[in-house]
């Protein structure tokens, strides 16, 4: 194997971009419920609905936030195949497809499930044989492909 199990940690720099926005979006809520309630707005309906919009995703993202992550590995194979299992043995392992590849975030995706991987969220080492081995096998949207390829009529 070029990279056994290892243990994906929640990342340092993950959090404080969720508590960020957290804070961001509990501040939205605030201002659109004290423009509710203070302004005399024409639409009323469009600022009250709005303010109980963001003041429920301002709970949904403080709870996704306080809320515990499912603790995953990754192991590259002697092919170069990425796989991604639960370390509890819950769901089995699956292979990763890249979406995503940059010196700072990888992010696989796993049938449904998106999986991001920060450089702090593996050992050093573990994270740059990821990135060699995700760069070497490539992303895999298709799309991509789709763009190059050339449609011209047969003539």
């Amino acid at each position: 194997m070029i990279l056994g199990w290892t243990i994906v940690q929640r990342s340092v720099r993950e959090r404080r971009y969720q508590i960020a926005a957290g804070a961001l979006l509990t501040l939205c809520a605030c201002a659109l419920s004290a423009a509710a309630l203070v302004l005399d707005p024409r639409y009323p309906a469009w600022v009250w609905s709005a303010a109980v919009v963001t003041a429920l995703s301002a709970v949904i993202a403080v709870r996704a936030i306080a809320g515990a992550r499912t603790t995953l590995e990754i192991a590259v194979g002697d092919d170069g195949a990425i796989r991604v299992r639960d370390s509890a043995g819950a769901a089995g392992e699956r292979s990763g497809d890249c979406a995503f590849i940059a010196p700072w975030l990888i992010t696989l995706r796993c049938g449904t499930i998106w999986v991001p991987i920060w450089p702090d969220s593996l050992p050093e080492s573990a994270f740059r044989r990821l990135h060699a081995c995700a760069r070497w096998g490539g992303v895999a949207d298709t799309r991509a492909l789709d763009k190059s390829e050339n449609h011209e009529p047969a003539g």
